[in-house]
């Protein structure tokens, strides 16, 4: 499975010397991921994203530039990928219990 890590609210720096991407490298580290810096819609296409919040998350966002047309639409592509995601976890698990189910069906001769 491969997986990334970003941040769809601000850019994870590229500088190794700065403590917010030596907190994202940690965690690259732990989970053997990628990391995009910019969350570019390449994110799409692993199985796993994680969302790194920086090293001073505090628990709420904060959006200096404010809500833009770009932090949404990087957010709402983010959103449909997770449901899309889950869809296909659903539609596994009802494959997987219909096979049981079916295999405890009797089969009849006709």
């Amino acid at each position: 499975m491969n997986s990334v890590i970003t941040n769809p609210i601000s850019n994870i720096p590229v500088n190794e010397k700065s403590h917010v991407h030596g907190w994202t490298q940690i965690w690259r580290d732990q989970l053997g991921s990628c990391i995009d810096h910019k969350c570019t819609p390449k994110v799409k296409s692993y199985d796993r994203v994680y969302i790194d919040h920086g090293a001073n998350f505090g628990g709420t966002l904060n959006l200096f530039g404010g809500a833009t047309k770009e932090v949404l639409t990087v957010l709402i592509s983010l959103l449909l990928v997770m449901i899309l995601f889950r869809l296909i976890m659903i539609c596994r698990i009802m494959a997987k219990c219909l096979r049981n189910v079916l295999v405890l069906i009797p089969h009849t001769k006709a």
